[in-house]
């Protein structure tokens, strides 16, 4: 039993500082000395639990997005409107982006390939599938790796892709739009929108929500005080 609670402690302090130095590092320039110098422990010590650095930055941002999924799942299968989930989902989606900026970041455009060329799509098998867009084709444990975090980033549109459809039997979209492309877009465009509000301007998360109802209400009915314009 104190075997197991001192494997829990040893494994909570590596993460903790596998997250402090992934954080300021990215996950190239991250070396495993150094978090094996903020853990105070030994490199075996790391193997034993995690294997390798990889496997130890998968640990650490799988454990993050678990917490992640449970709220906006829940935001997502509420009996709230239509509005008050999409608005509710917006804060926790920045508030996480906000408090992980370097994590996601490195997740969405380093882990998946993005930096490299490569790029990740769901087949219609529904596996992932992976292409290079310029240089090389991806090696088998490469493509291993980026799948696996590339199905982490796509969990997480699914809650929303659920409140969409539901808008979509509500008749609160307008004719004719895609409810699972609109989800996706309408994340993707607030997670830039985050990373740049956290990183170029150095905003603090609680003036970024602040400010996130007016841009929400943006994204979803428009900016223009004219009427749309029937063709």
């Amino acid at each position: 039993m104190m075997e197991g609670v001192a494997d829990n402690s040893r494994k909570a302090r590596i993460l903790q500082a596998a997250e402090e130095v992934f954080s300021k590092r990215g996950y190239t320039q991250a070396t495993l000395d150094e978090i094996i110098k903020v853990a105070d422990t030994g490199k075996g010590t790391v193997y034993k639990y995690f294997g390798n650095k990889e496997n130890l930055f998968y640990t650490l941002v799988e454990g993050k997005q678990k917490v992640l999924m449970q709220d906006l799942w829940k935001v997502a299968r509420s009996t709230a409107t239509i509005e008050a989930k999409i608005t509710e989902f917006m804060e926790i989606w920045v508030r996480f982006l906000m408090t992980n900026t370097i994590l996601w970041q490195v997740m969405m455009f380093e882990m998946t390939g993005g930096n490299r060329g490569f790029t990740c799509v769901l087949g219609l098998n529904g596996e992932v599938e992976i292409k290079a867009l310029w240089g090389v084709q991806p090696t088998k444990a490469e493509r291993a790796a980026m799948s696996r975090y590339f199905s982490l980033l796509r969990d997480e549109t699914a809650p929303f892709e659920h409140i969409f459809l539901e808008a979509q039997k509500e008749n609160f979209l307008k004719s004719g739009i895609n409810p699972i492309d609109a989800s996706r877009n309408m994340m993707f465009s607030v997670a830039m929108v985050a990373f740049h509000w956290k990183g170029a301007e150095g905003r603090d998360v609680e003036e970024c929500c602040a400010n996130l109802r007016e841009m929400t209400n943006h994204m979803l009915y428009g900016v223009s005080e004219k009427a749309e314009t029937k063709k």
